[in-house]
């Protein structure tokens, strides 16, 4: 399974749901986050969080919510609707006709800002326009009258609809009963009984204990979700470890040693992930048995 890279926008909830969608169906194209994320911003109390803050569009949120949304209308594959960076092309300036990448969170704010140029009447035509965003599959005329129709709080949702509408996939199984449990004393016995079925889950924590295990921040702001596919005895420590698939790049630097990573995918121990963890979330009532990921010793089963 292709290793993300979410950067500077907090959607880590709706990465780990496409990877654990991807996973739990088996679907050999990586889905898109973002689609996932703008689908789950459509929510009334994450509208309300962008209104109240102002900002360009809400960043974090629950993945049990994102599952089960986008369970309901299907999946977009990431080619059509990237979640890591966008194409902009310029339409005038010295660089006309050039494109470039842009992090997804500089093109969400350069999409929102085209929008409100719109509404300002200071585009009042499509040769006005700076720059375009192009996806592939979707003609830029689309793109335009995406951005001409619509004011910076549905422009993105309006860019996502027709990038992927007309590529969406239903996913293979359905899905119906989505649980988070909150940690408790029992967390790693249902955590392995999950894993024994050989199912994936979402787990959040306090990013922090990635970095350092020892001193790390317990507040709002620190939390992080991954996905937990994963378990195994390490003889040299002597404890068990589980496998988490992080959403920062195949990067190993910024982690303590102690976590043995290997291209962004980290073994961390018991002890250390319960000190951390605050829930998971998973499909619960499948007995439906699933291999491991497609990474090098990932490839293994999940409980060695």
């Amino acid at each position: 399974m292709k290793m993300r890279n979410q950067g500077d926008i907090s959607w880590c909830y709706a990465h780990a749901s496409a990877d654990y969608l991807q996973f739990f169906n088996r679907i050999p194209t990586q889905i898109s986050a973002a689609d996932i994320a703008t689908i789950y911003n459509q929510r009334r109390w994450p509208r309300l969080i962008r209104w109240l803050i102002g900002g360009a569009v809400p960043e974090t949120g629950f993945a049990r919510s994102a599952i089960y949304d986008i369970s309901q209308f299907g999946y977009c594959p990431e080619e059509y609707f990237p979640s890591e960076n966008w194409t902009k092309r310029f339409m005038s300036g010295k660089n006309i006709g050039e494109s470039v990448q842009v992090p997804i969170n500089k093109a969400i704010n350069e999409l929102f800002a085209l929008a409100d140029g719109v509404d300002d009447g200071f585009y009042r035509k499509p040769s006005d326009l700076p720059y375009v965003f192009e996806f592939k599959g979707m003609p830029v005329q689309q793109f335009i009258d995406a951005v001409f129709a619509n004011t910076g709080d549905n422009v993105l949702n309006a860019v996502r609809s027709a990038a992927c509408d007309s590529h969406r996939m239903p996913f293979p199984k359905s899905i119906t009963d989505i649980q988070m449990e909150w940690k408790g004393k029992n967390s790693f016995y249902q955590i392995n009984r999950i894993l024994d079925r050989r199912q994936p889950m979402t787990i959040d924590f306090f990013y922090g204990f990635l970095e350092n295990i020892d001193d790390y921040d317990y507040s709002v702001s620190d939390l992080h979700t991954t996905m937990l596919l994963g378990r195994r005895f390490n003889p040299e420590t002597e404890e068990c470890q589980y496998l988490i698939k992080n959403s920062y790049g195949t990067s190993c630097k910024e982690y303590d040693k102690r976590h043995q990573c290997e291209d962004g995918y980290l073994w961390v121990s018991e002890l250390s992930l319960y000190g951390a963890m605050t829930s998971i979330v998973y499909v619960s009532g499948s007995q439906e048995t699933f291999n491991g990921t497609a990474q090098q010793n990932q490839d293994e089963p999940l409980n060695q």
